[in-house]
Formats: structure tokens, C-alpha cells, sequence
């Protein structure tokens, strides 16, 4: 399925490993090859990739209230009481609707056909994110910083440092383990730790 427009698509795509419908290209997991629950996304050209991780950054994970609504319940934390409120005409906020999915409903997404068209956020559409799915590629000068966004966070992604290959989780720290290196650039894990704790 695809993680941008929610098509389903079939094994196999005689354009490649992207969706039929959409032609988001597909994140892999390179170890089982498995598709992940990755999109990636870019910022617009006036916005600078320092800038625009910082705007990501900005915005708190938890604030004073956490309100959680889905189909019939309102779930709400404070720091004292957790609380549940049954709501059978239960309505979604207009903060609760998923920035990307909103950008992705525009109509200038639904014109093209037969190309990919990337999707691109605002500064105000970045502060909207939820700083905790959302995945930097760093990559050194002259190339450009990529964004991901994961849309499943449930499923636990690993980035490697030095590649920036993505991988579910558990298969990369079973192979790191057992092999001592990324499965892909075969760096050792303890020049990555090494390099990830200089980066902070």
C-alpha cells in the first residue's frame, strides 16, 4: 500500500518500486527489502534545511492537555487524570487532521498524470508536524538534506549515519549484532555510535 495516497498496488509495477497511482517512490528496508511506512517530503525553495528542521523541531510533542480522538472516544491526559470521554458523533478537530494527508487532498497534487509530483510544505505545514516522525537524511555538502516523514509509528525505523539507509529496527540491530556493521555500508556500529554522539 501506499503510505501517500492509500492505494493498494499490485507485486509488481512495470514502472518500478513506486505507486501506481501517485508515483511516490517507496522506502525500503534494506535488509528484508520490506516497504516502510516512509514519505518523503521537501520544503519550499526559500526555505533554508537548517530552517526548516528547526521549524519541525519547534513545535512540543506534549503539551499542558493531550487530546487523542478517533471513531467514538476522545482520549485527554493532563500531568494529574487521564480521562475518556464516549462520543458516537464524535468529530475529528481541524488539528487532528494529518498535515500531509491535507496537503495531499489539494487539487494542484490531483492534476498530473502519469508523473510524480513531489510533495512540498510550508513553513506553517512543518510546524505542524509531529517532530517525532519525521526523519533527516544529513547528507555533507554539495547535496541537499532530505526529509521523511513515517506514517506508522508503531513500527520502529533505524537510519544509519553514515549511509542514511533506513531499516526496520529490529533487523538492523539483529544484524549490527551479529555482524558488527550496517548491513548496507558495513560501517562498524561503534564508529557509527561514535559518529552519531559527535553529531549531537
Amino acid at each position: 500500500m501506499c503510505y501517500r495516497c492509500s492505494t493498494s498496488n499490485p507485486l509488481f509495477n512495470e514502472k518500478g518500486s513506486c505507486c501506481i497511482k501517485c508515483f511516490q517512490p517507496f522506502i525500503h528496508s534494506f535488509v528484508s527489502f520490506d516497504i516502510l511506512p516512509l514519505v518523503e517530503f521537501f520544503v519550499e525553495d526559500d526555505v533554508q534545511q537548517e530552517e526548516a528542521q528547526q521549524l519541525v523541531d519547534s513545535v512540543p510533542v506534549q503539551k499542558g492537555i493531550k487530546a487523542k480522538k478517533s471513531r467514538g472516544y476522545q482520549d485527554s491526559k493532563t500531568a494529574a487524570s487521564q480521562s475518556m470521554r464516549m462520543d458516537d458523533n464524535a468529530a475529528q478537530d481541524e488539528d487532528d487532521i494529518d498535515v500531509m494527508t491535507e496537503a495531499y487532498s489539494n487539487p494542484s497534487y490531483q492534476t498530473q498524470k502519469d508523473s510524480f509530483k513531489p510533495m512540498i510544505l510550508t513553513r506553517d505545514q512543518l510546524k505542524a508536524l509531529d517532530p517525532t516522525h519525521v526523519y533527516v537524511c544529513k547528507w555533507p555538502k554539495p547535496l541537499k538534506w532530505r526529509f521523511y516523514r513515517t506514517f506508522l509509528s508503531d513500527i520502529p525505523i533505524t537510519i544509519c549515519s553514515s549511509c542514511f539507509r533506513f531499516f526496520q529496527s529490529d533487523e538492523y540491530e539483529l544484524s549490527t549484532l551479529k555482524n558488527g556493521y550496517c548491513p548496507f555500508c558495513r560501517k562498524p556500529r561503534k564508529e557509527r555510535e561514535e559518529t552519531e554522539e559527535a553529531d549531537e
